[in-house]
């Protein structure tokens, strides 16, 4: 993409034309989104062969999985766990603690942007999504975000009451995560159902 010639923009370039970026002198580089990309498909990489060759590196998936042994975990599945289970293994605090700690360093933000392989998704649904609006295929319509706590307090109660954790049943980025470290599942069916929706209603409606 190259913003000092030619003024581009991500909304006004194509889509793979915003995996390099080009400087005054012409020269292209990896832009941000390349760097993100590699980084998400790295770890998940490393999620893949850790499960089908045991190379034991980074196991298990986003929701709870140990690096080179060491214990990470999802902040909301720990919740979840323990409103179900009324139960908080210590591994499970480590894990949480060690995952508290990196967002207040670098942001919770980050995990979206180079962690979480739903986010691949969902910006090629964006693109996709912009340029049907651009055409007047279809409108633009967004949703109150504010909506998610309604959605995380329901969620939780559920936990606390099933003694399961339902959000696991209906979230993308687990159900992504597991397939790509496990292999295929109808769950994938609940991704493209969300992946439509962000296409053809509200583009980024799952974040």
């Amino acid at each position: 993409m190259d913003k000092w010639n030619n003024r581009e923009t991500i909304s006004k370039s194509t889509f793979w034309s915003t995996f390099f970026d080009t400087t005054k002198d012409g020269k292209k580089f990896f832009s941000y989104r390349m760097k993100r990309w590699i980084l998400v498909i790295s770890i998940h990489l490393l999620f893949f062969l850790s499960f089908s060759i045991d190379i034991q590196t980074l196991e298990g998936t986003l929701n709870g999985s140990r690096f080179l042994g060491f214990h990470l975990i999802d902040i909301f599945t720990t919740i979840e766990l323990f409103l179900a289970t009324h139960e908080l293994p210590v591994n499970m605090i480590i894990g949480t603690v060690t995952i508290v700690l990196f967002y207040l360093l670098v942001g919770g933000r980050s995990y979206c942007a180079w962690v979480c392989p739903y986010g691949i998704l969902s910006e090629i649904g964006e693109k996709i999504h912009n340029t049907l609006v651009h055409k007047k295929i279809i409108k633009e319509r967004k949703f109150d975000h504010r909506v998610r706590h309604i959605f995380w307090g329901t969620f939780l109660a559920l936990s606390f009451t099933s003694g399961y954790l339902v959000f696991e049943t209906f979230n993308v980025v687990g159900i992504l995560s597991r397939f790509i470290a496990y292999g295929w599942s109808l769950a994938l069916i609940w991704v493209v159902v969300i992946f439509a929706l962000e296409v053809f209603y509200s583009r980024r409606a799952w974040c």
